[in-house]
């Protein structure tokens, strides 16, 4: 779940797990699994800064509208659309309009091989 401040930013309230030694994990990408799938409404206004994740994202909208930016492109992503965002890229996240979505991160390993076209 994520909250806004009072300067619009996204701010986590996510409740990091415990693996198997006791040691908390407080980074999706840290949880041990082949994929993580996190989904959730942001409203129309809120940021997310630049920052980058050690896995992939995709990042879904369901309904709403977002902009990604990455290396000096911006990338609008309406209702059922998609962006990929590789691992280790530096990104920043805005809510145009109030948006339900998903973030979908897997590991390198899992597409090493993969050749993604960009359309």
């Amino acid at each position: 779940m994520t909250n806004n401040n009072a300067k619009g930013t996204l701010v986590s309230n996510f409740v990091p797990f415990h693996d198997e030694t006791g040691a908390e994990i407080t980074r999706l990408e840290d949880i041990p699994r082949d994929l993580t799938i996190r989904e959730g409404v942001r409203h129309a206004g809120t940021e997310a800064n630049p920052h980058s994740h050690a896995w992939g994202q995709l990042l879904y909208a369901s309904s709403g509208i977002m902009q990604a930016m990455a290396q000096g492109s911006i990338w609008v992503i309406p209702p059922q659309r998609a962006v990929w965002i590789p691992p280790h890229v530096v990104h920043s996240i805005k809510v145009v309009h109030t948006v339900t979505c998903a973030i979908c991160m897997w590991p390198p390993m899992l597409y090493r091989d993969c050749r993604i076209t960009v359309r």
